[in-house]
C-alpha cells in the first residue's frame, strides 16, 4: 500500500481470457469451438472476476495516492465533488466492458 506499483492497469495491452474451459475450444462444429456450454461454469471466471477487481482497487489506490500527495490544494471543489462519479465509472468500464452491465 505504501510502495508505487511496479506495473499499471495502462501498462497492459491484451484482453482478458475467454470464459471457455480448455475442452470447449476445439470443436467438430466450428460454430461451437470456442462457446462455453450455458449450464457449465467456466474454471477462468473466478480468476477473471478476481483480475476485474484487482483492476478496480487499483483505480482507487491510485487515486487515493494522487490525492494525498500530489494534488492536494490543486484540485478544485468542483472536480473534488467530481471523483466519486468519475471512480464509480471506471469500476463500471472494468467490471462491464463496453456493455451496460
Amino acid at each position: 500500500m505504501g510502495r508505487a506499483p511496479a506495473l499499471y492497469d495502462s501498462d497492459i495491452d491484451v484482453d482478458l481470457p475467454l470464459e471457455v474451459d480448455d475442452e470447449y475450444w476445439i470443436h467438430p462444429d466450428p460454430s461451437r469451438s470456442f462457446k462455453q456450454p450455458p449450464d457449465i461454469p467456466s474454471r477462468p471466471t473466478a480468476f477473471i472476476h478476481l483480475t476485474r477487481l484487482c483492476s478496480i482497487l487499483a483505480y482507487a489506490l491510485q487515486t487515493l495516492v494522487r490525492l494525498n500527495h500530489r494534488f492536494v490544494g490543486v484540485l478544485t471543489d468542483s472536480e473534488y465533488s467530481m471523483l466519486p462519479i468519475r471512480v464509480k465509472s471506471e469500476a463500471s468500464t472494468v467490471l462491464c466492458g463496453n456493455s451496460k452491465c
